[in-house]
């Protein structure tokens, strides 16, 4: 029996050395009837002419500007649509690396279950590839987020096929006879929340949405999560559309009006000006129904500082939590205190609870939290201020509610790149935290009506 086609398509912009390694891993496929396509986004960086020169049996589709993951998406599903010749389309981004299975364990999944119309594969932490970030997830319309599945959990063993409402379109297994009902991507998103609403419109339609562990892809930027100013205007503002789209009632608008509201001040009182700028202008495009690619810059000096002469000897720090973004991180850290002159007496380590298994083997009192819970970060963040750490040393990407509310009585030393920014403590911390939640929830009342006004 003729196994299923299956058409490859690859969302390029300005990753030259990415997609080449991605291309090389798809000619070790174990699943050789595919074919493949890379729409590129109006790359400047020799991407598709590197694509025509060494990559000959691959097809090239030059959009004449960048589309968005979602609009370079629906090129390629067009294309599937048109000549109407495959069974399935495989949805890859530019920078994942895929192992020899991937494609085969999908289309395996998708044959044996055919009410199955999107699957995606098992993610693995870049920084632990033994791990998985998110095998599909599922939206939590209370916390107004996604809450990703068998996170944190080993890659290494057996793992059952998840019930998802959505799958990372980084890797996505798409069934042509589903598509043809759900129909493309949304591309008023362009970038974040897109993959989540094609995800839930296809089980509004019927279909199920499956997770595949036996499916595995590597994804570094995925895994990272790295955070920009421009990264958060979209995040804050396709999150209100999602939930203006499909929340099932008033709570839920309201309680996805309120995050949105909340990250605009909590940004600002932890410093991070542009983000709270870039929130601030999210919400307010949602308000005005402004959708697509947005042509922003945010400018300015965020609120930090560099560390005085001397780093971090002229700080106190007999008693240091560090607040590491992986595991990998840790070592570097200890490295460094253990330089000092007179290196701390006692260091410990706040997780989030997925990412435990990351630093058992660091040897430090382990504290953990549930990140989708505020009852469990307000117990913790109440334990270390009771604690009195001296010090706070963070490698995180981005805003941390947790690190935000320790900074009540602990400086922070955040370590980014090769930077190390100074934050004071700041002992109104918590009466900010408590202002950013009474702003949030009567500016959610009242911005309800365009809740309502922006459901289509």
């Amino acid at each position: 029996m003729t196994a299923p086609e299956v058409l490859i398509v690859i969302v390029n912009w300005n990753r030259r050395e990415a997609l080449e390694h991605l291309l090389a891993d798809l000619r070790e496929l174990n699943y050789p009837n595919n074919r493949v396509v890379v729409i590129d986004n109006a790359s400047t960086d020799g991407s598709a002419e590197s694509v025509a020169a060494h990559f000959s049996s691959v097809r090239l589709v030059r959009n004449p500007e960048n589309l968005g993951g979602s609009g370079g998406f629906n090129t390629g599903m067009r294309l599937a649509l048109e000549e109407g010749n495959c069974s399935y389309v495989w949805l890859l981004d530019n920078d994942v690396r895929v192992e020899r299975e991937a494609l085969s364990a999908l289309v395996d999944v998708m044959e044996k279950e055919p009410d199955v119309g999107l699957a995606g594969s098992g993610i693995l932490d870049a920084a632990h590839p033994d791990i998985f970030v998110e095998v599909g997830a599922r939206v939590s319309w209370g916390a107004s987020t996604s809450l990703p599945l068998l996170k944190g959990e080993s890659g290494q063993e057996a793992h059952e096929v998840t019930s998802a409402d959505y799958v990372a379109a980084c890797s996505a297994l798409v069934r042509m006879e589903a598509l043809r009902q759900v129909g493309l991507m949304d591309e008023g998103y362009f970038l974040l929340w897109d993959d989540i609403d094609f995800g839930l419109r296809f089980r509004k339609a019927g279909w199920k949405v499956a997770g595949v562990p036996a499916s595995r892809v590597r994804h570094a930027d995925f895994s990272l999560k790295r955070e920009s100013p421009l990264r958060r205007y979209y995040s804050t503002r396709n999150a209100l559309y999602f939930f203006a789209r499909h929340a099932p009632g008033i709570s839920e608008r309201l309680k996805s009006l309120e995050r949105a509201l909340a990250g605009v001040l909590l940004f600002r009182f932890w410093g991070y000006r542009n983000f709270s700028r870039a929130a601030s202008r999210g919400v307010l495009d949602f308000c005005r129904g402004i959708r697509g690619r947005a042509d922003l810059r945010f400018e300015g000096s965020e609120g930090f500082h560099a560390l005085p002469p001397g780093g971090l000897e002229t700080l106190p720090h007999r008693k240091v939590l560090l607040f590491p973004e992986s595991g990998k991180e840790v070592p570097p850290l200890l490295d460094e205190l253990k330089s000092l002159a007179s290196p701390p007496g006692e260091i410990a380590l706040a997780a989030e609870d997925y990412k435990k298994s990351q630093f058992l083997s660091s040897g430090l009192t382990l504290l953990t939290y549930d990140i989708f819970s505020l009852g469990s970060t307000l117990r913790l963040a109440n334990r270390i201020l009771g604690e009195r750490y001296d010090l706070l040393l963070s490698t995180k990407a981005s805003f941390s509610p947790l690190l935000g509310l320790c900074n009540a009585r602990s400086p922070v030393v955040l370590f980014k790149e090769t930077d190390r920014l100074l934050k004071k403590s700041d002992p109104l911390m918590k009466l900010k935290y408590l202002l950013a939640v009474l702003f949030s929830k009567a500016g959610a009342l009242l911005l309800l009506p365009w809740s309502f006004m922006r459901r289509k």
